[in-house]
């Protein structure tokens, strides 16, 4: 693990080297732990050897170790520096403190100096200001670090916990300048994970070495054959703060990453006088179980059976971290390739290794943000045959119905306009974009009009049930379909000859779903309409497919801007037209203005005032959606949504438990990779979506089991309903999904939500995305529905449906919108998200946050996503300028990504 804490102040890191770092263990009488100087900026510093308190306490306030200026700027906001906490797994430590193998120490110590040498070779500090600036690498640190082996005590006693504190001074030697300055630690803390990961492979191959066998547990590791009772024991300071985190986050209702530490830290106990290391080690060791002594002291000679991985290569480890990555992107950051890399292979490769298999892929590369960013040429093939498509077919048809008129009186010009162009393009795949609420889909029912006028057939598809079997046919689009359903339907397929294929929501498609598309409509010869909008959230699936086509397509694309949703709240209409417009600053404080922002601390009373708009639009009979980026905020909401509900009367207080099927949401690689399926916190569950090899049928669920064969554990499944157990081959992973199995409480009058799609007792069916009152409940347990129907009590893909993601939410049109949106929310918040909220609504919207500045900063961020096409182009770019292209040189013909990005895109 590796954890860096920035220290707000020199005397704060002063008063943190006197009291936790150069003051022995946490169970030392007067001991002192010995630091030692590191970096290559410490040589040149003339500090080697043991760190003394003196010179420490210099370079934490800007001074060298003679006394003079350390960095030309001194500001009073100044970071002192950077603690680097190195800490190895808790079975590392039990072998080294319980076990009492001193080797672990050096191994561990090696690891740490290692991976900080590679941080420091990427060390960067600022050159220039304003649009001058840029941050070029030097090289070069100064640190000093500080061996630990025991955790605070808790009751008294201290667990064994190897740890390492690196302190890394915030200075650089700049070269150029020739002069110590401020050092630039942002991409270094971004890169982190990569970090870790290099430190735990180092390590893991280290102890392997020693003799120890190394087990994989999902990302991390552990030592083969360590009881888990045994971890669990020497975990109680982790438990403490674990305990102590729970209360405090359901007082604040959130507790980031640096709150935890700051809660770490105020609950530290003193160190206890008295005891010395063996003295503890003794302890240690008469408090655990004989047998498990045995098994420590076994571990280190590999006599210790545990779970058998097969050794993985990092050519494989590197193909199966971008298999994960690429999934659901096109473009993904390569220290995530690296970090993935070394997470599936522990004890097998290093990252020297990985960096030689990952230059062995070829893949296309460019730079962003002082990140290097990688794709694959198969990405980039897919986004050039989507637009060879659109190309070559434009000017290749006729005009569907060129002399139709509309029959609607009430459409503006721009709507006229977008039917004209419809119904007048002569390409095989025309596009109309358009902003949220300006009336897509009723312009697009003139346009079928249009084409079915000229006997030619029209097909309306949207990516989710929701948007097509939901809002489309209440639309009046009775057959609309979801795109998956076309791609396996072969009659349907059939039935596109020389047709329309219209999709609504194109924002939401992926590069191979949009040329699965276009295959089908090359074969039945049938044209494409595609509306949506590039504003709002894009595919979860990888490539930005309507956004490349916009830009790239060479293909006229009309725009309709006028809004009709909000046209009886002309204030509210102009919040929703600025956030259209990319004004999200303008847009935030008008609706502040509006009353619509509100700013509240606590937790408890932010709830409240959420819940009280809840309720009074319940009592309105207004339509409305509550909106949070996460599930975790959403879950909190529901619960005291529930709870004000019931004692309002509205929701019955007697309750009945039921089995919920979360969606773990594992890419194919991470079905395939069984470590998943070993120590989950939840119960799992696998159901089949196609039939497969091994007498699988669709619907069929498994309960994962451990079974111990040979004394190797294995995989096996016990069907749900019988008595049936089989190995689970994870070769057919591709037609199940995993799921967690979760427990849901329901009375009469809740609202849930179906999430994934099935048929009521009845054989009607319901969709993904569907909400339901709950009427109440048969006699055999199963679910009343508010529509008369029922669905089983073992349905089981349902959850609440008082709340719901912005990406839920799109496509979606309600009364009124209510926004949770605290700090526990703004990682996933986005200047899309932000308008996919508030545009949900005809009448108003309001925004309840603990921190409106914070607020602010978070919805400005774009989630907009590189395409393979674009790093093409800059790696083309690079090779002109370093003169290293092989050929005539063959670059995508796009718009320079700089501009379409931001001036944060550099070469």
């Amino acid at each position: 693990m590796l954890r860096i804490t920035a220290s707000k102040s020199a005397a704060g890191a002063l008063e943190y080297f006197k009291e936790g770092l150069s003051r022995g263990d946490y169970y030392s009488a007067g001991e002192t732990t010995l630091g030692r100087w590191g970096g290559l900026a410490a040589q040149r510093l003339g500090l080697q050897g043991v760190v003394e308190q003196e010179s420490f306490a210099a370079l934490i306030n800007n001074q060298k170790p003679d006394g003079s200026r350390l960095n030309p700027r001194h500001g009073r906001n100044r970071k002192a520096g950077y603690d680097f906490t190195f800490s190895v797994p808790k079975s590392v430590s039990v072998a080294y403190g319980v076990g009492g193998d001193h080797r672990i120490q050096q191994a561990f110590e090696d690891s740490v100096s290692e991976t900080m040498r590679q941080i420091e070779s990427e060390m960067r500090t600022q050159k220039g200001q304003g649009k001058q600036k840029h941050y070029p690498e030097t090289g070069n640190m100064v640190w000093a670090s500080f061996t630990h082996k025991t955790s605070r005590p808790v009751d008294g006693v201290a667990d064994p916990h190897l740890h390492r504190h690196v302190y890394v001074f915030n200075t650089t030697w700049h070269e150029e300048m020739q002069r110590f300055q401020a050092g630039e630690f942002g991409i270094i803390k971004t890169k982190a994970p990569y970090f870790e990961a290099a430190f735990n492979a180092r390590l893991a191959m280290k102890l392997k070495a020693l003799g120890y066998g190394i087990e994989k547990k999902g990302y991390a590791f552990e030592l083969t054959g360590m009881p888990s009772s045994l971890l669990k024991k020497f975990s109680r300071r982790t438990e403490e703060i674990e305990k102590l985190a729970a209360v405090e986050e359901a007082r604040q209702g959130y507790l980031s990453a640096k709150m935890k530490e700051k809660l770490g830290a105020l609950s530290r106990a003193k160190k206890i006088p008295g005891q010395s290391w063996e003295g503890l080690q003794s302890h240690w060791r008469t408090s655990v179980k004989s047998e498990e002594l045995q098994k420590v002291e076994k571990a280190a000679y590999g006599n210790l059976q545990g779970r058998e991985d097969a050794p993985v290569t990092a050519a494989e480890a590197v193909n199966r971290s971008l298999d994960h990555l690429l999934e659901r992107k096109s473009v993904t950051k390569a220290y995530q390739v690296k970090a993935g890399a070394l997470k599936r292979a522990y004890g097998d490769i290093l990252p020297e290794q990985v960096e030689t298999a990952l230059r062995d892929c070829e893949l296309l590369s460019g730079e962003r943000n002082y990140l290097t960013l990688v794709t694959t040429q198969e990405a980039l093939a897919e986004e050039n045959r989507m637009l060879a498509f659109v190309r070559d077919g434009k000017g290749k048809c006729s005009p569907l119905n060129a002399n139709y008129v509309p029959q609607a009186d009430f459409l503006n010009e721009e709507q006229r306009q977008a039917i004209s162009h419809a119904l007048e393009d002569v390409n095989r795949v025309t596009i109309i974009s358009g902003g949220a609420g300006v009336g897509k889909t009723t312009l697009v029912k003139e346009v079928r009009n249009g084409i079915e006028q000229a006997g030619v057939n029209f097909f309306g598809f949207a990516p989710s049930a929701a948007a097509s079997r939901g809002v489309l046919r209440k639309e009046g689009f009775n057959e609309a379909n979801t795109l998956a359903r076309l791609f396996v339907d072969k009659e349907l397929q059939q039935r596109m000859q020389g047709a329309v294929i219209w999709v609504d929501e194109a924002g939401l498609i992926g590069n191979r779903d949009m040329n699965q598309l276009f295959e089908i409509a090359k074969k039945q010869n049938a044209r494409i309409l595609l509306t949506g909008d590039v504003k709002q959230h894009a595919s979860v699936a990888a490539g930005d497919a309507l956004s490349i086509l916009e830009r790239e397509g060479k293909i006229p694309v009309v725009r309709v801007n006028k809004i009709q949703r909000q046209r009886h709240n002309p204030r509210f209409k102009q919040v929703v037209k600025l956030t259209s417009e990319g004004k999200i600053d303008r847009a935030l404080l008008q609706l502040d203005r509006m009353g619509g922002v509100v700013e509240l601390q606590d937790k408890t009373k932010r709830e409240q005032a959420l819940v009280h708009r809840y309720i009074q639009s319940v009592r309105e009979r207004k339509s409305l959606l509550v909106v949070i980026p996460t599930h975790k905020e959403g879950q909190q909401m529901t619960a005291a949504l529930r709870q004000q509900l019931q004692e309002e009367g509205l929701l019955d207080s007697e309750e009945r438990v039921f089995t919920r099927l979360k969606n773990t949401n594992w890419t194919k690689e991470a079905k395939q990779d069984k470590r998943h399926y070993f120590d989950p916190e939840e119960d799992l569950l696998v159901e089949f979506h196609q039939n497969a090899v091994g007498g699988h049928k669709k619907g069929d669920r498994w309960r994962i089991q451990l079974q111990e064969q040979n004394g190797v554990e294995v995989l096996e499944a016990e069907k749900r309903g019988m008595h049936v157990s089989a190995p689970l081959s994870l070769t057919v992973s591709d037609r199940f999904t995993v799921y967690e199995q979760k427990r849901l409480r329901l009375a009469k009058g809740d609202k849930i939500r179906v999430t994934k799609g099935g048929k009521t007792r009845e054989g009607s069916r319901v969709n993904n995305g569907d909400v339901f009152r709950v009427n109440g409940f048969t006699s055999e347990g199963h679910i009343r529905l508010h529509t008369g129907k029922t669905l089983d009590k073992d349905f089981g893909h349902l959850t609440y449906g008082y709340v719901s993601t912005s990406h839920s939410a799109q496509g979606k049109t309600v009364d009124r919108v209510l926004i949770a949106q605290s700090a526990q929310s703004q990682a996933a918040a986005s200047s899309e998200q932000f308008y996919v909220s508030i545009s949900r609504a005809r009448e108003s919207a309001r925004i309840f946050t603990d921190d409106k500045k914070a607020l602010e900063q978070a919805v400005l961020r774009t989630g907009q996503r590189m395409t393979a096409r674009e790093i093409a182009y800059w790696q083309g770019k690079q090779q002109q300028r370093k003169g290293t292209m092989k050929g005539k040189a063959n670059l995508p013909s796009i718009k320079n990504p700089k501009q379409q990005h931001g001036k944060d895109l550099t070469l």
